[in-house]
């Protein structure tokens, strides 16, 4: 399964043991924005490489099956908002979300109310990525399907 992990800058750690839990479970990143993040402060007087940087993330947001959106905790929402860019790019494709929300605020969003986005835990991310690893699965909506009979919302 292709997995595209956003989280702000500010807890990169987190992402980047998403993204090695992904892979762990014998899915792909689509793009690891982390394994290029020293070049972030340096786009703006880098235009071109800016452009290829941002179309290779924007490719990863809208070719995955899933992306995992890990959230800020609410002190730092003003610092890393560019997560929100990748999952609006997701949603638009109609990608399955998966948000990790250790402080339950994003409940609020009228994006919880779709069937196609799933609020988890960190243990119960790591139990859909190895229920979707051992489940042949014929399309995304199937995953849809079984996470929400696992993991019903509400």
């Amino acid at each position: 399964m292709k997995v595209y992990v956003a989280a702000p800058g500010v807890i990169k750690e987190k992402a980047k043991k998403a993204m090695d839990h992904v892979r762990a479970e014998g899915h792909e990143i689509t793009f690891d924005w982390i394994a290029n993040e020293n070049f972030r402060p340096h786009w703006r007087d880098h235009r071109e490489e800016g452009r290829i940087h941002a179309e290779k993330e924007r490719e990863g947001a809208v070719t995955c099956a899933v992306l995992i959106l890990i959230m800020p905790p609410k002190e730092l929402l003003d610092r890393g908002l560019g997560c929100f860019i990748e999952f609006g790019m997701s949603a638009g494709n109609y990608r399955t979300l998966w948000i990790i929300d250790y402080e339950d605020y994003s409940r609020d969003s009228i994006f919880y109310c779709l069937n196609d986005v799933h609020f988890l835990t960190w243990e119960s991310m790591i139990e859909a990525l190895k229920m979707a690893r051992d489940t042949e699965l014929a399309n995304e909506a199937e995953l849809d399907s079984m996470l929400m009979d696992r993991y019903q919302q509400g």
